[in-house]
């Protein structure tokens, strides 16, 4: 019985002392894993700036470093209101504007383009002011600040200054009623079965204006304007192996489209592009699934638009894009994009999956990596 006793203590000692021997000490923690040096906590550090060796797009169930910044879970409480202060936006507005209109009257195709954004602006911005009034009978919802006092007295003058800067452009107004008696009439004919169904000749002076600087080969306006397929679509056929051949022919020509027109986008370094690249490009199912270009409207545009950010576009409250939302759906509280991606478009999930996305998508535009962002061209 003792011996028995004996040769369990015995063995006790054993796993202990394997126990110390094996169990790091205090002096060997776990590596940690590498995280992304900021700057400034919460933003994204820039990636390096030489040309990578090998580049290859990272799956999203694979990221290539945690992401240095957390989105946040719930929205930021008591977002109403402006996130920004208008005074400087709004003292440069009509300069700006007039500058705009008249590059656009000599046939600049970035003007015509500018134009046309800021014309539908002007045009949000109405429909804000009419939201806020008595007679806009439509509940609005929570998050909604149009009716605060502060976004609408914005609004307000935002209104005046678009209704001034039209009417010191005569053309403007003469443009823009010339379009409008087309459309009513080419309207009556139709209704009469005088002429066949047109989209084109029920544009507004906007799509006009985008129309034109498209034609002219501005990048921006072809991405904002309305899309038109680059290649030629085949109709259907009862032979099989046609069939098979036509839609491989135009795949492959969307595939040339897509990697010329991204080719362009990268080379300008235009972050107004950069963000557009989802609008511009023409989808391909068979490749779009690898995390950079999606089938996933949402997804590829928010990815997108904060990779555009880094690249320099303004992408704070007073930022074109945050302006937008606030005119058209009240969201005016943002102080960034990405905590309107965040709140509105992403789970916190699907966010940190995009976020971890941007720096190695930084990095292939910066080394011109086409083929790494669009995949592989379709099987021939």
């Amino acid at each position: 019985m003792k011996r028995r006793v004996l040769s369990l203590l015995l063995v006790a000692l054993l796993a202990a002392a394997i126990g110390r021997w094996t169990a790091p000490g205090p002096s060997e923690p776990p590596p940690a894993p590498a995280a992304v040096a900021t700057a400034n906590p919460g933003e994204i550090a820039p990636p390096p700036r030489s040309k990578p060796a090998d580049i290859t797009p990272a799956r999203p169930s694979e990221p290539t470093s945690p992401p240095s910044f957390i989105p946040p879970e719930k929205p930021a409480p008591g977002a109403h209101g402006l996130s920004f202060d208008p005074t400087n936006f709004l003292a440069g507005l009509p300069q700006q504007l007039d500058q705009v209109a008249d590059r656009a009257k000599g046939n600049d195709a970035a003007a015509l383009g500018e134009l046309a954004d800021w014309l539908d602006y002007c045009k949000m911005v109405d429909m804000a002011v009419f939201a806020a009034s008595a007679t806009y009978r439509i509940p609005l919802q929570d998050a909604d600040s149009r009716r605060d006092a502060s976004v609408a007295a914005y609004f307000q003058q935002l209104a005046a200054i678009c209704k001034s800067w039209v009417a010191r452009h005569p053309w403007l107004v003469k443009e823009n009623l010339r379009i409008k008696n087309a459309r009513e009439e080419y309207l009556t004919r139709l209704r009469a079965g005088q002429v066949e169904r047109n989209d084109a000749a029920l544009e507004d002076l906007p799509r006009v204006l985008r129309r034109r600087a498209s034609e002219s080969g501005n990048l921006l306006a072809q991405a904002r304007g309305r899309k038109t397929l680059p290649c030629p679509t085949f109709q259907p056929t009862a032979d099989a192996a046609r069939q098979q051949a036509n839609a491989r022919e135009a795949q492959a020509c969307i595939y040339r489209n897509n990697t010329e027109l991204l080719a362009r986008v990268l080379s300008s370094g235009d972050p107004r592009l950069i963000a557009a690249v989802p609008q511009l490009l023409t989808s391909q199912n068979y490749n779009w699934q690898q995390g950079f270009l999606s089938t996933d409207h949402f997804y590829s545009s928010a990815l997108w638009l904060l990779t555009a950010c880094e690249f320099g576009l303004d992408c704070s409250g007073g930022g074109p894009a945050l302006r937008n939302e606030c005119a058209s759906r009240g969201l005016c509280g943002y102080g960034h994009v990405r905590d309107f991606v965040a709140d509105q478009q992403m789970t916190p999930a699907r966010m940190r999956v995009l976020h971890a996305h941007i720096p190695r998508l930084v990095i292939l535009i910066q080394s011109g990596n086409v083929e790494a962002i669009l995949g592989p061209p379709p099987p021939p």
